[in-house]
């Protein structure tokens, strides 16, 4: 399915057929945005494997900005931005063999099973302690992710992790944007099946039928087709799953 197709039956499915119409292409692209995100988010669906190979860090410096940095020599490559993942299934430093532990800062401060793995000497010092780094917290710094140890030497990370979409639809004042509506959705935003297609459908309803218009808004309509897209999410998230991870596989990394 094109996007002007997914807009065409979004307007064929709301009835906002004859003209002038109640939601214009702007609405409905936004709402198509939006309803990318809330598959990422509900359905882990954006699984990217290549993108955050080679992360980099560097000695006595806990810290990796999540965000792009831009080479200041040109034989240092720029930091990648790592601003669209959402979650980590794993991250291994190059070179070590056991993977990181992915923790946020509650999961390390409550200590647990870290006790038995790491000894309390390390969870009572761990923001000062150096070392090889074992474990990467997720939320202790906004645009950053921490290392604990502190790394003693350069060094560089692999990271499998679920993100955001990649693409955003945006209307310009020229007519670029109408030939990106031509492009197929698989191509263009990654979906997998048409059946995902048409989940995208119910989330954009939810969305359109808060417009703040007197002929759109109808809070009762939206709630219902949230319910329906969250429903349909949580099983395509199932059906990755198993895709992904076979029974019997381990997973890494997971928060």
């Amino acid at each position: 399915m094109t996007i002007a197709e997914l807009i065409a039956l979004y307007r064929q499915e709301v009835r906002d057929v004859p003209l002038p119409q109640l939601w214009s292409d702007a609405d409905i692209l936004r709402y198509i945005n939006s309803a990318l995100n809330e598959l990422a988010i509900k359905a882990d669906y954006f699984y990217d494997t290549t993108s955050y190979r080679g992360v980099r860090f560097v000695a006595t410096d806990p810290l990796i900005p999540t965000v792009t940095i831009p080479a200041l020599e040109s034989e240092i490559p720029a930091t990648p931005d790592l601003s669209p993942i959402l979650w980590i299934r794993r991250a291994k430093v190059i070179g070590q063999l056991s993977p990181l532990q992915v923790l946020t800062l509650d999961q390390v401060e409550n200590g647990g099973s870290l006790i038995e793995d790491y000894g309390t000497a390390f969870l009572s010092n761990w923001e000062t302690s150096t070392g090889t780094p074992r474990i990467l917290i997720t939320d202790m710094e906004e645009d950053k992710y921490r290392l604990a140890p502190i790394p003693t030497a350069d060094g560089t990370l692999d990271i499998l992790a679920y993100t955001r979409p990649r693409f955003v639809l945006k209307v310009t004042d020229d007519s670029g944007w109408k030939a990106t509506c031509a492009s197929e959705l698989k191509g263009l935003a990654g979906i997998k099946h048409d059946d995902h297609e048409k989940t995208l459908l119910l989330w954009m309803k939810r969305e359109g039928y808060l417009k703040d218009d007197a002929e759109t808004y109808d809070k009762d309509q939206s709630d219902r087709f949230e319910i329906l897209f969250n429903n349909k999410a949580d099983q395509i998230k199932r059906e990755l799953q198993r895709r992904r991870h076979p029974t019997g596989s381990v997973a890494y990394g997971g928060l």
